[in-house]
């Protein structure tokens, strides 16, 4: 069980959401109520600690995503011919349908295979694209 699972969420739940299900987990499962839930208590609590921060949080939706094979959430398959090249900053952008920008450093497109495929998520949104083999 992940960590949106045990607080009752997905990863396109806002963070108030996210807050008002572990407020009442919380309640549900502290130990002055009821011993025998100390183990249910000390996952809702660590969830909580990884989801509340948004840093955390992009990481474990990446470490998510890397487990699965397959994602509903992504928005678009391009190439990296399709990105733009910003030269000065060695990155690479693309538009995400939310206004934001996916973006990918020149130096994480450099595999080992060029069969594989890259999915990166982006900054603002919950949606992925991903870049077709290079």
């Amino acid at each position: 069980m992940n960590h949106f699972e045990i607080l009752n969420c997905n990863v396109n739940s806002t963070l108030e959401e996210i807050k008002e299900n572990y407020k009442s987990l919380i309640l549900k499962y502290h130990p002055d109520k009821n011993s025998e839930h100390q183990e249910m208590f000390l996952k809702i609590n660590e969830a909580w600690n990884i989801l509340k921060d948004e840093k955390e949080r992009k990481l474990y939706e990446s470490q998510l995503l890397s487990q699965q094979q397959t994602h509903m959430n992504i928005y678009k398959s391009v190439s990296l011919s399709d990105m733009e090249h910003k030269g000065e900053s060695q990155m690479f952008t693309y538009p995400c349908r939310c206004g934001a920008e996916f973006c990918i450093e020149e130096q994480d497109t450099e595999g080992d295979s060029s069969d594989d495929n890259i999915l990166i998520a982006c900054d603002t949104c919950s949606l992925l694209l991903e870049i077709t083999a290079r």
